[in-house]
């Protein structure tokens, strides 16, 4: 009897042991530090940079990671806004992941390339994205569109337009870091 008890402990403990070994091998490290913002939800994390490679224009750069157990990302579509301060749109661009499919931990990287017009006092990402559930499709968020956004996902851009615009606007926004 004893002899059982001791043999189970070292399954369990082996197992046990071999588990955390999995799981230290096969987790990416999350890209934190090679990026200067991030927006982390339970299915999905994205992180990005934002640059100007030249006047006018204006990239997001940045990779989208699956956190989603049971199915891989599908799909995953972005829009980068230039908002004025009246709230309305005045430069668009949109693009997708590399890859159609992330599955669960991979990375996927996107870019996008938004020309400015000049009148833009904050820059607002929106991103959607497939999943399954029940059996069907599902959007990225529970409101009706399917559409989840983040908003002034590049703070040092609206701080520099608003410091040589010399407005004092005081934005209210979801914060991402």
């Amino acid at each position: 009897m004893e002899t059982k008890v001791v043999l189970l402990r070292g399954v369990v403990l082996t197992g046990l042991g071999l588990s955390l070994v999995a799981c230290a091998i096969f987790t990416p490290e999350r890209p934190r530090d090679d990026f200067a913002h991030s927006a982390i939800r339970w299915d999905i994390e994205l992180y990005w940079n934002c640059v100007r490679p030249e006047p006018g224009l204006l990239q997001v750069e940045g990779v989208a990671i699956s956190t989603y157990l049971q199915v891989p990302i599908k799909d995953l579509k972005f829009h980068l806004d230039g908002i004025d301060a009246h709230g309305a749109s005045v430069s668009r661009t949109e693009g997708a992941a590399r890859d159609y499919l992330i599955p669960l931990m991979a990375r996927s990287p996107y870019r996008l390339t938004l020309r400015t017009v000049g009148r833009e006092v904050r820059f607002d990402l929106a991103y959607s994205f497939l999943g399954q559930e029940s059996g069907g499709m599902s959007s990225s968020s529970n409101s009706g569109e399917g559409v989840s956004v983040l908003r002034d996902v590049c703070p040092a851009e609206t701080r520099s337009r608003q410091q040589k615009s010399g407005t004092g606007l005081h934005l209210f926004a979801l914060q991402v870091s």
